[in-house]
């Protein structure tokens, strides 16, 4: 659970969808996940500055959802070559993300 939460804060904390932006539909064809129960907030990918070509990409599914109040979602994080934006290698955890917070105020 601690490599999860490293990998989301990474992904969250720098990301970029201008490589292709065609790619997620893509990669959500290839997951053969319906993209209505895709959590479509929550989907980021960033290209890895080690390796230029491949980008690593969250696409939560929901498991659970109560409107406005509650939600539970699947984590599946997969490797991505960007140029023809085949899935590499692919990392799944179902129920994974849990939200019960209504709102944040200032």
């Amino acid at each position: 659970m601690k490599n999860l939460i490293l990998i989301l804060t990474i992904l969250y904390s720098g990301t970029t969808t201008a490589q292709a932006p065609d790619m997620i539909p893509r990669i959500i064809e290839q997951l053969d996940f319906n993209p209505d129960e895709c959590y479509a907030e929550f989907i980021v990918n960033k290209v890895l500055p080690y390796s230029p070509s491949e980008s690593i990409v969250h696409i939560p599914t929901i498991v659970e959802e109560e409107e406005g109040q509650y939600f539970t979602l699947n984590t599946c994080i997969v490797l991505v070559d960007n140029e023809t934006s085949q899935i590499k290698s692919r990392f799944y955890e179902p129920a994974s993300i849990e939200s019960d917070a209504i709102a944040l105020a200032e």
